[in-house]
């Protein structure tokens, strides 16, 4: 939803009735009949994906790491600039996070939560930052000249002493630590992000439980109409003439209240007083 709202002179608003909404629309489908979007993109797995970047056959795409530029570099791909758009728009999304946070939880049946804990605390400390993300000193990883950990190899087998690669965990990044994302080669292509990034990046509200239910209940049926239905529109299954009543739906669905919802949290917690 976070990707579906603006907010321009203190006013909240979500954008997925909107003409200019309609009119991207269209031009994906317009790529989609002309061949040069990906005839898989809403359907192929990461792995497929992957496979077609291995062999040259993606012209462009997006990551927040170095992938493109490391396991993919016969094919020199390198960072641009956000393509500005038919009404001058050239914006790049952005979150106030860099990462998440992560998460974990204890069981009832855990007999040593003290001792998950200062598991846990370990990892963010920078010993313990770099060896969650890096493994063993030697063995998975070594030092540049610069005094930046850098794999050994591509496939460092971290599973087997860390529990990074499976994702979602808890850990403190810094600039030190996350230079196999981070590269020069990142950061060059951040420099031509930089100027169009929003000037205010807003975090996620925090509702109540009874809004928080309320706007799950509305979301949860809306997103899922939005997705499904903007797929068949770039891929010709739906026609265009079927716009009006897509904006219907949607608005039925319960857009006015969640665009209320979101301007009260707004106001309270953001709006210049």
């Amino acid at each position: 939803m976070g990707n579906t709202i603006n907010i321009e002179n203190d006013k909240v608003h979500i954008w997925k009735t909107d003409d200019k909404y309609k009119d991207l629309l269209q031009f994906l489908n317009k790529l989609y009949k002309e061949g040069l979007l990906d005839r898989d993109v809403l359907s192929h797995s990461p792995s497929e994906y992957t496979a077609k970047l291995s062999t040259g056959k993606v012209g462009m795409s997006h990551t927040q790491g170095d992938d493109m530029s490391t396991q993919y570099k016969d094919y020199e791909y390198i960072g641009i600039a956000p393509i500005k758009g038919p009404f001058g728009d050239q914006l790049v999304k952005a979150s106030p996070l860099a990462r998440d946070f992560g998460t974990f939880a204890i069981t009832s049946a855990n007999e040593y939560p003290e001792a998950t804990i200062r598991w846990i605390d370990y990892f963010f400390s920078k010993e313990g930052s770099i060896f969650f993300r890096y493994g063993v000193e030697g063995e998975t990883f070594n030092y540049d000249d610069n005094g930046l950990p850098q794999y050994i190899e591509e496939d460092a087998n971290l599973e087997n002493v860390t529990p990074f690669p499976g994702g979602g965990a808890p850990q403190y990044i810094t600039e030190y630590n996350s230079s196999a994302i981070n590269s020069e080669a990142v950061q060059e292509a951040q420099k031509k992000f930089d100027p169009y990034l929003p000037e205010i990046i807003y975090g996620t509200p925090l509702f109540d439980e009874k809004t928080t239910k309320e706007v799950n209940q509305i979301r949860q049926d809306m997103d899922a109409y939005y997705n499904e239905t903007s797929s068949q529109f770039i891929n010709g299954d739906l026609s265009f003439d079927k716009w009006d009543e897509y904006v219907s739906t949607i608005e039925n669905m319960g857009l006015e209240r969640l665009e209320e919802i979101y301007q009260e949290a707004y106001d309270k917690n953001f709006k210049e007083q």
